[in-house]
């Protein structure tokens, strides 16, 4: 890797920890119990931006980003997806295709004999993002947007037959390496919408994100003064927790991992909405 392009990859990395820290932090600022956990996080994050604007060629950067001890299990593989890009280390892509999981992909068929047809698909495995084609894997990716750029998933043809989720902005769709960012893969209305979480950090969506309410911070203290994020989505009907995991290593140190199945993201964000607005205008 040349200077100049080790200083721009640098920079781009530098800004992705940012914002991994940003996120952080946002959940040290909330009343709740994983506060200390995550100003703990936080300051480890910060510690690996000290490093990081130190590192001087790219064994400084995967030093810098090995082995972190972070409780937030989405930083943690984030930047495990990170230390994979800079050090070219990671799964087989027989692990990512039996444990990953299958977020977006493109038939296509030129209706030609031989080799006339195929997909190309985006699989989430371990906190990182592969595009999947016939060439072989691209990735890790930490976003699903680069991922999807990376097979031109939303680039379509004369041979495009579907592109699951259908959902992307116009830009996103051009030719050519356009803007990307604002791509993420979106559930049918008809299928489940899964996700997950622990006891202690709660579920790994932002829940006032997801039911498109713009609180003010006042609103937001009142609503996490309440109820915790666990129990708000215990709270809707379309919601089944089920119970992967738990650790409990030392005192103050156990926790609990879960899979959260909702029947689809649109009953979700209904029964998010109403239970939301219910506990701030009991309405």
């Amino acid at each position: 890797m040349s200077d100049e392009m080790f200083t721009a990859t640098l920079l781009k990395l530098r800004t992705e920890m940012a914002g991994i820290r940003r996120r952080v932090e946002e959940l040290a600022s909330r009343p709740s119990m994983v506060r200390a956990r995550a100003s703990a996080d936080a300051a480890e994050l910060r510690q690996i931006e000290l490093a990081l604007s130190r590192a001087t060629d790219e064994d400084d950067v995967i030093a810098a980003l090995s082995s972190p001890s972070l409780y937030n299990s989405d930083a943690r593989k984030r930047i495990a997806a990170l230390r994979q890009q800079w050090s070219g280390e990671g799964p087989d892509v027989e692990d990512i295709l039996d444990d990953g999981d299958l977020v977006a992909y493109q038939d296509w068929d030129s209706g030609g004999p031989g080799a006339g047809a195929g997909r190309v698909s985006v699989y989430e495995y371990d906190g990182a993002y592969y595009g999947m084609h016939d060439a072989g894997l691209e990735g890790p990716f930490t976003s699903f947007a680069e991922a999807a750029s990376s097979v031109g998933l939303y680039v379509e043809r004369d041979a495009t037959r579907k592109i699951w989720p259908p959902e992307a902005s116009a830009e996103s769709s051009k030719p050519g390496g356009a803007e990307v960012d604002d791509i993420r893969p979106r559930e049918r209305a008809d299928e489940a919408f899964v996700f997950r979480g622990t006891r202690m950090e709660g579920p790994d969506v932002d829940i006032t994100s997801l039911a498109g309410l713009d609180l003010t911070e006042a609103e937001q203290e009142m609503l996490w003064d309440a109820v915790n994020e666990r129990d708000l989505l215990l709270s809707c009907p379309c919601v089944t927790e089920i119970e992967e995991d738990t650790i409990d290593d030392a005192p103050g140190l156990s926790d609990s991992y879960y899979r959260y199945e909702a029947t689809s993201r649109e009953d979700l964000i209904k029964e998010l909405r109403e239970a939301i607005q219910e506990i701030l205008h009991g309405r």
